[in-house]
């Protein structure tokens, strides 16, 4: 005989924790970076040719990346931006422009303004 025999077991609160933890879908703050020709734009602002102006922002203040594609958007920049935030630990979404504001329409990104550091 168990010497705490009303002792809680910790299979059914670990179950319950997990199941409380699957059901509650929680928000990550999304920074948006917007590749047109050979430039980068990070949520909407001025426009520059370096990646690891918007990388190192995207790092310090947000938890994911989500990289729109313009039309005519260069391969080469893309992969660097995307092999940079790679190599930062960044996780990122890549979309093309025409299927990004279906995607923010319907709910299912919700991209946030990056806070500016001094």
């Amino acid at each position: 005989m168990s010497r705490y025999p009303c002792r809680p077991r910790p299979f059914p609160a670990l179950l319950a924790l997990l199941t409380a933890m699957a059901l509650c879908a929680a928000t990550a703050m999304a920074g948006v970076i917007t590749v047109k020709d050979n430039t980068y734009s990070l949520d909407g602002g001025r426009p520059v040719t370096g990646a690891w102006e918007v990388a190192e922002k995207i790092a310090v203040g947000k938890d994911v990346a989500i990289v729109v594609m313009e039309d005519k958007a260069n391969p080469t920049t893309i992969q660097i931006l995307l092999q940079l935030l790679e190599s930062l630990h960044v996780p990122t979404l890549l979309t093309k422009r025409a299927d990004f504001k279906p995607l923010v329409d319907r709910g299912v990104l919700k991209p946030t303004r990056t806070p500016t550091y001094p």
